[in-house]
């Protein structure tokens, strides 16, 4: 019974290591695990501290992307604004020389109505002094001598060359 009872306390005892192992082996396993655990857990807080930021820097950029768009849209409404002025302005300015051209017409038509026109010879009446008669020939080239000096500016008497054919018809 002795032999039985050491064998007994030998097995209980080398039991007893092996569920002290295996506990040590649990605990290490599990103080391994929690650390893989706190590992992850602080990796995964990191990266949603990342994934925070990132979402905060793209809302601060849309922020900043929507002002400058506002800016721009404001600018570009005051720059189609000032241009529509502007446009108006010239149309004004049109429409007031227009109306000044018209009123300055129509004055010039109501002073030219108030004064008689002067008698002006018909454009084509000049064109048939070749076949007039002789003295009215001679007289046509008369008078248009007589304007011709007159609208001159040169003050010495004209020559007026005559052409052999110009004597011969004149004979």
């Amino acid at each position: 019974d002795a032999a039985a009872a050491e064998v007994a306390a030998a097995v209980r005892a080398d039991a007893e290591a092996r569920i002290e192992a295996v506990a040590v082996a649990n605990r290490r396993k599990l103080v391994s695990e929690a650390r893989r655990a706190a590992t992850k857990a602080v990796d995964e807080a990191k990266a949603k501290a990342a994934v925070a930021k990132m979402a905060a820097a793209k809302a601060a950029a849309e922020r900043m992307q929507a002002a400058t768009t506002l800016a721009a849209a404001r600018a570009w409404a005051e720059a189609v604004t000032a241009a529509h002025m502007t446009a108006d302005q010239a149309e004004a300015d049109v429409l007031h020389s227009r109306t000044l051209s018209y009123n300055r017409k129509a004055t010039e038509e109501r002073n030219a109505a108030a004064e008689p026109a002067p008698k002006e010879e018909p454009i084509w009446k000049p064109l048939l002094a070749p076949f007039a008669p002789k003295e009215a020939q001679a007289q046509a080239q008369a008078q248009a001598q007589a304007q011709f000096r007159e609208a001159s500016p040169v003050t010495s008497p004209v020559k007026v060359f005559r052409l052999p054919w110009d004597s011969a018809k004149e004979e």
